[in-house]
């Protein structure tokens, strides 16, 4: 009787981890992204990339807020692209992880034109 329930109890035993490693434990995550200003920056492209393949995508909200649920472990990068704004791109991170939200400040893309150039014509036909 004793051999049996020493039998049953590693049965037992062998099919809880066989049940532990089969769940795989993903990470939600929220990012806000604001502009100079520190105002929102809605319709913001946000990408989650793992070795530099898009894994997720999402286009923040009115509040600027872009959420990802269920993100796999490992290592990722965001990528934050805003019309009229330089590309940003994230350091790395781990995930399962204790941080679940980051903010970035998008910066405005600089443009200065270096030479500007006015042409006129004389009318063919003078009135």
């Amino acid at each position: 009787m004793k051999h049996v329930q020493k039998i049953y109890s590693l049965f037992t035993l062998m099919l809880l981890v066989g049940f532990a490693k089969g769940q795989v434990i993903t990470a939600d995550f929220t990012l806000t992204v604001l502009n100079e200003q520190s105002k929102p920056a809605a319709r913001a492209t946000v990408e989650l990339l793992k070795d530099n393949k898009l894994e997720k995508a999402a286009i923040t909200d009115a509040s600027g807020v872009a959420r990802f649920q269920k993100i796999s472990p490992g290592d990722y990068v965001f990528k934050v692209s805003f019309s009229s704004y330089q590309t940003h791109t994230s350091g790395i991170y781990i995930f399962p992880s204790d941080v679940k939200t980051a903010t970035v400040t998008l910066k405005p893309v600089s443009t200065t034109l270096k030479e500007v150039s006015v042409a006129a014509r004389k009318p063919f036909i003078e009135q």
